[in-house]
């Protein structure tokens, strides 16, 4: 799957993930996502790309890997 966007906005409540990455093979570009806890879980997913992204005002980690 690919979410590849010009200059789309995410804008969160200030708490919680922007997104979650659940899956492989998995690219995410082109975002501004702003105002989370974290910006992107990636969670036990693999092949995941993130490239080209803005990751501003989240709390948190911009990005956070979980799994093995």
């Amino acid at each position: 799957m690919t979410i590849s966007t010009a200059g789309s906005e995410l804008r969160g409540p200030g708490s919680g993930a922007g997104l979650t990455v659940l899956a492989d093979d998995v690219s995410i570009s082109g975002l501004t996502i702003d105002g989370f806890d974290t910006a992107i879980v990636v969670d036990r997913a693999s092949r995941v790309t993130i490239t080209k992204n803005t990751l501003v005002d989240n709390r948190g980690a911009g990005v956070t890997i979980v799994g093995p």
